[in-house]
């Protein structure tokens, strides 16, 4: 998938899997997504049962997609 900055316009998101298991526990689960926060990038995830967000990394929108990558097992790019 290609993510464009102007997806983030207006409080946009950018859903990534809704089924990350990168917690603590082999049961945690949670949604994994990007926003934008002033002039940087979040990924963060919305863990399912504990119902908090946690941020897992934050930079340039091309260090959160590689970052998505790498956690996710995806390809994403970024688009200009």
């Amino acid at each position: 998938m290609k993510i464009f900055p102007y997806n983030f316009a207006n409080g946009g998101e950018v859903d990534i899997t809704a089924n990350y298991g990168g917690g603590k526990t082999s049961w945690e689960r949670g949604r994994l997504s990007i926003r934008r926060v002033g002039n940087q990038y979040e990924a963060y995830v919305r863990w399912h049962i504990k119902k908090e967000d946690e941020i897992l990394c934050s930079g340039t929108l091309k260090e959160v997609v590689e970052f998505t990558n790498a956690h996710a097992g995806l390809n994403d790019t970024v688009g200009e």
